[in-house]
């Protein structure tokens, strides 16, 4: 459903998505409003990581945070997740969640300059970090893979 804002450059667009044939433990059901802003430039993404260590991982939390706290107080950044081809139960949720505990907890970033996208799935693990000026306009997921191509087992955590 397409609703535009008048004189705006704002739409939105709800989005209902349901899952068959997943393990119980995986909600079936799920719904975001997507918002497109015309008048938004978006910034190039500043950095990937794919199938690293936690150490390595750090590494690449520790880049973005001196970016962030070196920029405009406004900047925000985008942790697009997507779980890999063989993933963990909400592999991307947690992958998100571990990154910006991080981020939180050892460099002190507001979680009000994070966002996480649990952005769906590809190949291999994937996070892509984006940092934008304002607000009001994000990064679109893209994701390779869809869902009835992807193997979940087990809980994240009990593998890296």
């Amino acid at each position: 459903m397409l609703k535009p804002r008048l004189n705006s450059g704002v739409s939105e667009i709800r989005i209902d998505v349901q899952a068959e044939g997943g393990p119980p433990q995986l909600h079936n059901e799920k719904s975001c409003v997507l918002t497109v802003n015309s008048n938004c430039s978006l910034a190039a993404m500043i950095d990937q990581y794919s199938r690293v260590s936690l150490e390595e991982e750090h590494k690449h939390l520790d880049l973005l945070a001196q970016r962030l706290k070196a920029g405009p107080p406004e900047s925000i950044a985008y942790l697009m997740s997507y779980a890999g081809e063989r993933a963990c139960i909400f592999e991307s949720e947690w992958r998100a969640k571990r990154a910006r505990n991080y981020l939180v907890e050892n460099h002190s970033i507001s979680t009000s300059r994070i966002v996480t996208v649990e952005a769906g799935f590809r190949k291999d693990w994937t996070v892509e970090v984006y940092v934008q000026p304002r607000v009001d306009c994000g990064p679109l997921p893209n994701p390779t893979l869809r869902a009835a191509e992807v193997c979940i087992q087990g809980r994240c955590g009990e593998r890296q």
